[in-house]
């Protein structure tokens, strides 16, 4: 008996250890009106001015959001798409009046090591090879880097959606919540087809690398010359 005692105690732990770490998602409207929220095809709660879903995997999810007309009346559901949930995180959303959900704010819900590699904890001493000859000693001050294993979910949350609008929507809301090397950015560039969502993205990771004085590598991404002295441009501006 207490041998079975213990091993349920066991399983409850690990099961509040794992709805520690999930990550949740709030959405309000921004016109106060009535909405309810359902992920992955499934309803949650019941209808409010804001929603929030706790303990969501990391990865994609599928939103669907519906408006009520009046006090708890007729509801039309008026926005369909999926959004990236990071890891122990707390995503913050709105519905505007046009329908449209935009990611207001990423809240880390527990502090994330810094590295570059699952293997690795925060150690401030520690010195990686960027895969380029270079070694580069981040210290204590060292921002919060995506993991390897957030890193191949983004990519494959990216790299399995249809639409290159929706490609590019994911890969911004990443650029809220982690920094990455120029590396990882030209790799999600590859997942882009055209040249003008390459640019575009290439643009918005720039400030969001922590390897700037590698960002040239980037040009070699693109197809056109044309793109490549867009970019340069828009780094010139923002270092003047």
């Amino acid at each position: 008996m207490r041998k079975m005692f213990t091993t349920a105690l066991m399983v409850l732990s690990l099961v509040a250890s794992a709805n520690h770490f999930n990550s949740s998602l709030t959405v309000r409207a921004t016109d106060h009106t009535i909405i309810s929220v359902a992920v992955n095809q499934q309803w949650i709660g019941a209808p409010g001015t804001t929603i929030t879903v706790d303990n969501l995997t990391p990865g994609n999810h599928w939103i669907s959001i519906a408006r009520y007309h009046g006090f708890y009346g007729q509801s039309m559901v008026v926005f369909s798409g999926y959004v990236f949930i990071p890891e122990m995180s707390e995503v913050r959303s709105v519905l505007t009046r046009a329908n449209r959900l935009k990611v207001a704010e990423i809240i880390p819900i527990a502090p994330q090591p810094v590295c570059y590699n699952d293997d690795y904890g925060y150690d401030p001493n520690y010195t990686y090879s960027n895969g380029y000859g270079h070694q580069t000693n981040y210290g204590y001050n060292a921002p919060i880097i995506i993991s390897q294993n957030d890193f191949g979910m983004l990519r494959n949350s990216i790299a399995s959606k249809s639409f290159e609008s929706t490609k590019l929507e994911i890969a911004k809301q990443a650029l809220q919540r982690y920094n990455f090397n120029t590396q990882q950015v030209a790799e999600m560039m590859r997942l882009f087809t055209f040249e003008s969502s390459k640019l575009e993205f290439a643009k918005a990771a720039y400030n969001k690398t922590v390897d700037k004085n590698r960002y040239f590598l980037i040009n070699d991404e693109f197809t056109f010359s044309s793109s490549i002295s867009e970019l340069n441009r828009y780094i010139d501006n923002r270092q003047g």
